[in-house]
């Protein structure tokens, strides 16, 4: 998205089209961190990650203590 906002930048002379393209690139940018925020919030920390390594997975139980499973 950067490297398109670059060259649009650089190469257009239509100031409409650098207008439109940065408010949709402010808008995307801003809903996708609404939208990580309520993942975090919803899922934990791990679910920004993307590496292959494992991670822990647990499950609650009645008392609310997670445990592995």
């Amino acid at each position: 998205m950067s490297d398109k906002w670059h060259h649009i930048n650089q190469t257009t002379t239509d100031e409409d089209e650098q207008a439109d393209y940065g408010k949709d690139v402010m808008f995307l940018d801003s809903r996708h961190e609404r939208i990580e925020r309520l993942a975090v919030e919803a899922f934990g920390p791990q679910i920004k990650n993307f590496s292959r390594e494992p991670v822990a997975v647990t499950s609650p139980v009645p008392n609310g203590e997670p445990r592995p499973v």
